[in-house]
């Protein structure tokens, strides 16, 4: 009986490393149909009227919408889901990360250095009514404030130091926004994830934005070369007669994840 004996030679320079990192792009994004509509998005929606009090978001259409609400919002470029927060108020939250609308990074083939940053995802809310509502004019004094509740990393890439999540203040009779109105960096420890919400609460006092046509928007800065420095935001509401003390919790009935299958194995 003959025998044959295979001999591979491999270079000894060869070596395997285990490693764990984000994917480069967001294939829910990419599979999705709306990505093909993202670019007409703010053109359907500039001919809108200003929107009035309250103003809220859940964002929980995740289930059947990756975009923010044409209603509520002037942009797309955040990834509306429900599966990067972790323990969110309801199914849904709002994702801020290094990639575009399409799913796909602003920058891709770029060595970004580890330790900076640049502007990525931003959501812009609609013109917002704050001068009058109904009959009443409104002032500083009707405690008018941004409250909205926000996770670093989640079940995303953690946020480093040199990341961060802004809010920036439309001032409409000077056509000029005001930046950073409230600002958070990212952990000084990378291997540290929020498993809660926290909130942030922004009382509006200045008179320069009480006019028709207020508009807040929410930035952040990340890696722009992959699906990185993930923030989570949740439950945003701006409305008047709030208090820092009173609205720590309020009753909302929802699901705060989806459900496992009734029928075990079983799905449609």
């Amino acid at each position: 009986m003959k025998k044959l004996f295979i001999c591979l030679i491999l270079p000894m320079c060869l070596f395997s490393q285990e490693g764990l990192r984000p994917l480069t792009y967001n294939p829910n994004l990419y599979l999705t149909s709306h990505g093909k509509n993202a670019e007409v998005f703010s053109e359907k929606i500039s001919s809108r009227s200003s929107i009035t009090l309250p103003f809220f978001d859940d964002f929980s259409y995740a289930t059947h919408n990756a975009y923010p609400s044409m209603a509520l919002w002037a942009d797309s470029m955040v990834y509306i889901n429900d599966g990067m927060g972790v323990a969110p108020m309801n199914m849904g939250v709002a994702t801020f990360d290094g990639l575009n609308k399409q799913g796909f990074p602003y920058t891709p083939n770029t060595n970004f250095p580890s330790n900076s940053s640049a502007y990525a995802d931003e959501l812009t809310s609609r013109p917002i009514n704050l001068h009058t509502l109904g009959t009443q004019t409104l002032t500083p004094s009707d405690s008018i404030a941004l409250i909205f509740y926000y996770q670093r990393g989640g079940n995303g890439d953690n946020p480093e130091i040199q990341d961060s999540l802004m809010v920036d203040f439309f001032m409409p009779k000077q056509n000029k926004w005001k930046k950073r109105v409230w600002h958070l960096r990212g952990h000084n420890n990378p291997n540290i994830y929020d498993t809660t919400f926290k909130r942030a609460f922004i009382f509006i006092t200045d008179t320069a934005f009480f006019h028709d046509g207020f508009r807040f928007r929410f930035r952040n800065k990340a890696q722009t070369n992959g699906n990185f420095d993930v923030w989570n935001i949740d439950d945003v509401y701006l409305d008047k007669n709030r208090s820092m003390k009173a609205d720590t919790a309020w009753i909302d009935l929802s699901f705060g994840r989806r459900t496992s299958p009734f029928l075990k194995r079983y799905s449609a």
